[in-house]
């Protein structure tokens, strides 16, 4: 399929794949969706056979249900290439809802050299996987945690960090966070900006290194979001500085690189 747009699509209930893709080029799905399929709801496969696909974009896609014969295929998308072959898809404000025999599939899967997903604003509650040199290139938006208790002298998760890549072990960005003692619609509230280094490689362990720090950054006050950041497992995690506690602080946090921020 070539400069093409489908609008609304749907297929359910196969027994092999609900949108199966190859040797595209110029082809929108507009508000597709799939559920109850055998492998996963939207696929993509080029190799030196079929051919490459590229210039794809999938916008506000549902999947639920999909790898229902359990067979390791992603709910939402997968995108498989061999021999180097070219397959890119841009996938973006899509939702996934994995359930039944695939309940705990990946949502979206990368699978081999040439294989590209462009992924923006998707909810993908099983998270994601790259293999085999697959490879995704992912948009980042803003993680917000609102209303987080933390107690004077103790130390509070706020969120968790992975790979861009679906790995929760292995990754590193820069990571910018804003904390306040009101939502980010009040106007008038105490804030605090930290810019972090955060890296976790094989042998290097847990890293952070803290860039800078602007703001109420001394402590002194219970409302005030005066904290120290430390890597806990693959959790940022807040210890609040001397007088601050007994009260929430809500945070907003931007990434940059290859990691990711998301709520616990």
């Amino acid at each position: 399929m070539n400069y093409s747009v489908a609008n609304a699509v749907a297929s359910d209930s196969n027994t092999l794949y609900g949108h199966l893709l190859e040797k595209c080029a110029g082809f929108i799905l507009n508000a597709p969706g799939a559920e109850s399929n055998g492998k996963s709801g939207f696929a993509a496969i080029a190799n030196s056979t079929i051919g490459e696909t590229g210039a794809i974009t999938i916008n506000n896609g549902f999947s639920c249900a999909n790898n229902a014969a359990n067979l390791d295929y992603a709910n939402l998308l997968h995108v498989t290439s061999t021999d180097n072959a070219k397959c890119i898809i841009r996938l973006q404000d899509s939702i996934s809802y994995p359930s039944g025999a695939g309940a705990t599939t990946k949502n979206i899967i990368v699978d081999g050299n040439g294989a590209v997903v462009k992924s923006r604003g998707n909810i993908t509650p099983n998270g994601v996987e790259t293999r085999n040199g697959g490879y995704i290139i992912h948009e980042q938006e803003t993680c917000y945690v609102p209303a987080i208790p933390v107690v004077a002298g103790t130390a509070k998760a706020v969120f968790n960090v992975g790979s861009t890549q679906g790995h929760r072990v292995r990754y590193g960005g820069e990571v910018t966070i804003m904390s306040s003692n009101q939502p980010p619609s009040t106007p008038e509230r105490n804030t605090t900006l930290y810019k972090l280094l955060v890296n976790k490689s094989i042998g290097g362990g847990s890293q952070i290194l803290e860039i800078g720090k602007l703001g109420h950054a001394s402590g002194g006050g219970a409302s005030l979001p005066s904290f120290t950041w430390t890597l806990v497992g693959d959790q940022l995690v807040a210890t609040p500085m001397t007088g601050v506690g007994g009260t929430n602080f809500w945070f907003e946090i931007d990434c940059v690189g290859q990691i990711v921020a998301y709520a616990l």
